[in-house]
């Protein structure tokens, strides 16, 4: 690549994107002229290696200033030839005005000595300027501004608290125009950027630079990936993180929930939730815990267990419940107690009062709950009795409210899960309100 000197342009600062490697030639000639220093093939070569090196940080979230002053340590010795310290490197190199070359770097360049703009800041680097020095991410005062509009939230406040930064900055330090990385994304709102520029150009009286540069953006993409670069894939707020892992998170849903034999419970609020079982085409709403989800389950804590486990005796009012896969039903009568008390030998046990010697002092008596369980079958989340950790853990009916750790759904498809559940049929209550997204 031949190489063009560019005159009064005081300094590149790398971009984190990792665009501009193949221009890294162009950034140590600038940053030698700035420091005063001979600008020599080694110089250029340790060089190269440091910022190679700056890029790991990036990708890590640990690009700090001890950091940065270590790897120059590490990879530019020739700096001792000069009598600068690392110090002293890290600080003039930090703190000089900033040029930034963006995504399809030699066309910016081009553009820029045609039109005889010298001095020009860009938003983006800006703001990683910004972060470097005074490591203020702001998302407290962020989120406070567009949690009441996620859906426009970059044109409303993003790309002005940004673009009016950028402006103000590049007026105050006596910079030709502004202009930001964004204008080379298809996935940004340009017609909003030519506006919002414009209009702040108008207000601090400084030209704003806007070209399309959308047209290169999928080679440089190319000859990101033929370099091994690093390429971000979300615009930096924790919003667009999420949008970016959106699709990820609906295909791995719809695999989860194949057409199988297990029945799912996804928490959606506190005390409700959504039910899924694919072999009969189940998706209901379904209610929890009165008190949530829990991983530590505790006798009377009115939390519903976390986890993967098997289903175990069908009970329910109903004379005569057929189960499709030879599974036994049992009709509820005014003998049946589930033991709750801790300190009894049948604990977490169905027990025939007329059979056994009471031994007790809690226990339910399943003919008492004749809405919630005219169909119901036990969760074995504590399948050893332990005692203190829960009992009479059930899939029931629904009596339009939150349970005692249960999990209630609707007459209708309880007693479809009873007719098709098998020996294999296992029962996976989630833990994250937000893993999956399914719609009441």
């Amino acid at each position: 690549m031949k190489k063009k000197k560019l005159k009064g342009i005081k300094t590149v600062i790398w971009d984190c994107d990792g665009t501009i490697w193949e221009h890294v030639e162009y950034e140590a000639q600038i940053v030698t002229d700035v420091l005063q220093i001979p600008l020599t093939k080694e110089f250029e070569e340790q060089y190269f290696e440091t910022i190679k090196n700056f890029m790991s940080f990036f990708r890590k979230r640990k690009m700090t200033q001890e950091n940065v002053e270590r790897v120059v340590q590490k990879h530019m010795p020739i700096l001792e030839r000069y009598g600068m310290s690392t110090k002293e490197f890290v600080d003039r190199w930090i703190k000089i005005e900033t040029s930034v070359l963006i995504n399809g770097a030699y066309e910016t360049i081009k553009y820029l000595n045609e039109s005889g703009i010298r001095n020009i800041v860009l938003s983006d680097m800006l703001q990683e300027k910004q972060e470097l020095l005074l490591e203020n991410y702001g998302l407290k005062e962020f989120t406070k501004n567009v949690i009441c509009d996620l859906q426009n939230r970059c044109k409303n406040y993003c790309y002005r608290v940004r673009l009016e930064k950028t402006a103000k900055f590049a007026k105050e330090n006596g910079y030709d125009a502004f202009t930001t990385t964004l204008l080379v994304s298809p996935y940004q709102n340009h017609e909003a950027l030519k506006e919002l520029g414009e209009e702040l150009a108008n207000k601090y009286g400084i030209e704003f630079v806007y070209r399309d540069f959308r047209i290169g953006f999928r080679e440089g993409q190319q000859k990101a990936r033929e370099l091994g670069l690093y390429m971000q894939k979300y615009c930096g707020c924790i919003f667009s993180e999420e949008d970016r892992y959106a699709k990820q998170i609906e295909k791995d849903r719809k695999e989860v929930f194949k057409i199988d034999n297990n029945i799912y419970v996804i928490p959606k609020t506190k005390n409700t939730g959504i039910l899924k079982f694919s072999k009969c085409n189940i998706e209901t709403k379904a209610y929890i815990g009165i008190n949530g989800l829990t991983k530590e389950k505790t006798e009377g804590d009115g939390k519903t267990p976390i986890g993967e486990f098997e289903l175990g005796i069908i009970l329910g009012t109903q004379d005569i419940v057929k189960n499709n896969n030879g599974l036994q039903y049992n009709k509820i009568n005014k003998n049946m107690y589930w033991v709750d008390d801790s300190k009894s030998k049948y604990y977490n046990k169905l027990v025939d009062i007329s059979k056994v010697e009471k031994d007790w002092a809690s226990a339910e008596h399943l003919i008492d709950y004749p809405v919630q369980y005219e169909y119901l079958v036990e969760i074995k989340t504590n399948p050893k009795n332990i005692p203190e950790d829960g009992s009479a853990i059930f899939l029931h009916c629904e009596a339009n409210k939150a349970t005692a750790g249960c999990i209630a759904i609707n007459k209708q498809c309880m007693k479809k899960i009873i007719e098709n559940i098998d020996k294999n049929t296992k029962i996976l209550i989630c833990e994250d309100y937000n893993l999956y997204n399914i719609n009441d």
